[in-house]
């Protein structure tokens, strides 16, 4: 177990040390790999140590032999170089363009603001109404899960195009209707907090994505970190992380629901968990390494693999007309509670290497992190040599999407993300005019 402890620190300090060489030397706020690997330090790594430290997280269960620590801690760590090494396979392509960047005209586009913002603003309204109407009759999500959540994460594009519009086009809005409209903007987005647990992290994120962008969309320019304001910046960044995730927590009070019963929880019950979510700002998912050992124990070990089971989610209606059509964390949770938890709407968050494990087994997740990087480094580089809104409106999703992969199986951590990024490019692809 010595071992396997070192293995573990080694890779956590090496995660640890390239994110601070981003951020702090190189000044790569936006860069990819720091949101894929700060995800998996944030959601697996730090589980990881803690657990092999001795510290009890809630776990499926209570003890683990050391050749399932040993293999979890080999394929976290191939996972993370296979990333890298994708991520630094340069194209020759991209290496003879890299010089024809500060000389690449400017877009002939510009986003019609006043159009953004209707289309903002019809979204932002159906997406709360929608939240609010399953809040308040929790019993029909489980009949419309996938449908209901598409609708309800309307509001979280909407706060991603608010966002541009405040930070960006604000100028544009002007007179009493331009008040009122961006008063109206500004509430869409305090509101989509609040409501939200963890999405909050798709407004914060977006008003300082475009704040740091700004000079970008005016001229060609890559932005990363002001040079002068690096720690400013930073310290504002974390301030802003804690605050708006204290208010969405507090604002959680008195209306904790239990879907599975359709009541309000308990009081007591409802401090403890405030009291985690305040501890972890609702972001933390602790138990994900304990649960991919299970993964390893469960499919692996056995070889009774799902072979894509869980992915058929993708399909949106399957689940109509085949009702075992469930995400990854729903199936393992079923899988060890049994049957008799079917009438309980409950899943667990599994990051993607448990989920490729149980359906492909090991090389999936050398596979998958590798061409993951090449994704990365691909989506980066076009994001460096591109002023256009359109562009940067689909990067900055595409960022969080990146980072939320890490927390959950394929449903959660790819299938709304994606939808997110999908809805936001619309948007900005439709409001499009010609300068």
């Amino acid at each position: 177990m010595m071992l396997i402890s070192i293995l573990a620190f080694i890779t956590a300090g090496w995660v640890l040390g390239i994110l601070l060489w981003l951020v702090f030397l190189k000044k790569l706020l936006f860069d990819p790999r720091v949101y894929v690997l700060y995800g998996m330090m944030h959601w697996l790594l730090i589980a990881q140590l803690g657990t092999l430290l001795g510290y009890q997280f809630y776990e499926v269960k209570p003890y683990f032999d050391e050749a399932t620590h040993a293999k979890a801690a080999i394929i976290i760590l191939s996972a993370i170089v296979s990333f890298l090494m994708g991520y630094s396979l340069v194209l020759q392509d991209m290496r003879s363009k890299r010089k024809q960047m500060k000389n690449r005209k400017s877009h002939s586009y510009e986003i019609n603001t006043k159009k953004l913002a209707f289309i903002t603003l019809f979204m932002g309204i159906v997406g709360l109404s929608v939240l609010y109407f399953f809040q308040k009759h929790p019993f029909l999500i489980k009949q419309f899960l996938f449908l209901s959540f598409l609708l309800t994460y309307l509001s979280i594009s909407a706060t991603v195009c608010a966002s541009y519009i405040l930070i960006i086009r604000r100028r544009d809005l002007r007179g009493m209707a331009g008040m009122g409209l961006k008063f109206i903007l500004w509430m869409i987005v305090l509101v989509t907090i609040i409501m939200s647990n963890i999405a909050f992290v798709y407004p914060l994120f977006a008003l300082i994505y475009w704040w740091f962008n700004s000079r970008k969309v005016q001229i060609k320019e890559i932005i990363t970190f002001p040079k002068r304001t690096t720690w400013r910046s930073i310290l504002i960044l974390v301030t802003l992380i804690w605050c708006v995730g204290v208010i969405s927590v507090i604002s959680k009070i008195g209306i904790q629901r239990s879907i599975a019963q359709g009541e309000l929880v308990s009081l007591e019950a409802t401090k403890k968990e405030l009291v985690h979510r305040l501890i972890t700002l609702d972001l933390f998912n602790v138990e994900n390494y304990g649960i991919v050992l299970h993964v390893i124990e469960m499919y692996a070990d056995s070889g009774n693999y799902l072979l894509g089971k869980s992915l058929l989610v993708i399909i949106p209606f399957l689940r109509f007309v085949w009702s075992d059509i469930h995400g990854f964390g729903r199936i393992m949770f079923l899988d060890v509670y049994g049957p008799s938890y079917e009438t309980v709407n409950v899943s667990w968050a599994i990051p993607p290497i448990g989920e490729l494990i149980a359906n492909f087994s090991y090389p999936a997740v050398i596979f998958f992190y590798f061409f993951l990087g090449l994704a990365c480094r691909y989506l980066h580089y076009q994001y460096q040599r591109s002023n256009n809104e359109v562009y940067l409106a689909f990067y900055s999703t595409v960022l969080l999407w990146l980072f939320l992969q890490q927390r959950g199986d394929f449903l959660n951590g790819n299938i709304y993300p994606a939808y997110v990024t999908f809805t936001v490019s619309i948007a900005f692809w439709l409001c499009r005019k010609k300068r």
